[in-house]
Parts: structure tokens; C-alpha cells; sequence
């Protein structure tokens, strides 16, 4: 969350609204084409269910990953320079504004949804579900990992 408060600051908000249709498109592309026929040709060969391939597809994947990749052209002009961060920005925002409210609906009605389990579950709340332990190794000194 704080990489994306970080990130955040760099946008400047009067700059959005001339990208807004791009980013749009863009969005769309992903979301509706680009996505699909990705998740759809990696997944298939594991034989995964067209529902969780679909699933998949629509969930995408959201991070701060593309907005870093995007400072590369804030710091080049070459390539654009603030509007192509603004436009990663802008189709961040939408996709998880959009796919994230939608996403449980969409698990509904792709029947995804196992009402046996509780969704509420953190990460860290599947630590006590196994026995598990910490390993300790002990060192001589001059060992190669030391340091």
C-alpha cells in the first residue's frame, strides 16, 4: 500500500483527464482481449477448468510493478514522459476499481466460489493450518554464507 501512496504522488490529477480515453482503451484491451488470450494459452496446457481460465482472465494482475516500469519514461522524454505514467496510472486505477468490485460477482457466476471455506482467511491465518517449523543451521565460521 505504501508503494502505491508513493507512486501516487507523482500523478498530478489535472493531467489525467486528456489520458483518460486512452487509458480507457487500453484498459479495455487488456482487460477484454490481451488478458484472455493470455491466461487462456498458458493456462490450457494445465489442464485448467474454462472457469478458472475465465476467472483468471478477468481477476488480471494488479501491482505496482508496471507503474515502477513506467518511472523509466518520467526519467526518459523519449518515451513520453509523464503521460505514460499518468496512462499506467489511470488503467491501474480503472482495473481495480472495476475488476476488483466486480471480482466477486464474477466468481458467483463462474460458480468459483467454495462456501465450505472462509474467503475472510489472511495469509497469515494459514500458519496454524500445518505443522510447520523453523530450520536452524548452524555455521562454522569462514562458511561461505557468513556475511
Amino acid at each position: 500500500m505504501l508503494i502505491f501512496f508513493l507512486l501516487g504522488l507523482l500523478v498530478f490529477p489535472s493531467m489525467l483527464l486528456p489520458i483518460l480515453g486512452t487509458a480507457l482503451l487500453i484498459f479495455l484491451g487488456l482487460t477484454f482481449i490481451a488478458r484472455p488470450v493470455a491466461v487462456f494459452l498458458v493456462m490450457t496446457p494445465f489442464r485448467s477448468s474454462w472457469r478458472q481460465q475465465a476467472l483468471t482472465a478477468f481477476a488480471g494482475l494488479r501491482g505496482a510493478a508496471s507503474a515502477v516500469f513506467a518511472i523509466i519514461a518520467v526519467n526518459n522524454p523519449g518515451y513520453g514522459g509523464y503521460d505514460v505514467y499518468n496512462i499506467v496510472f489511470c488503467v491501474a486505477v480503472i482495473s481495480v476499481a472495476f475488476q476488483g468490485l466486480l471480482l466477486p460477482a464474477a466468481a458467483r457466476k463462474l460458480d468459483m466460489v467454495d462456501d465450505s471455506q472462509n474467503v475472510m482467511k489472511t495469509f497469515s491465518d494459514y500458519q496454524d493450518d500445518q505443522a510447520m517449523q523453523p530450520i536452524q543451521i548452524r555455521m562454522r565460521p569462514g562458511h561461505r554464507y557468513i556475511g
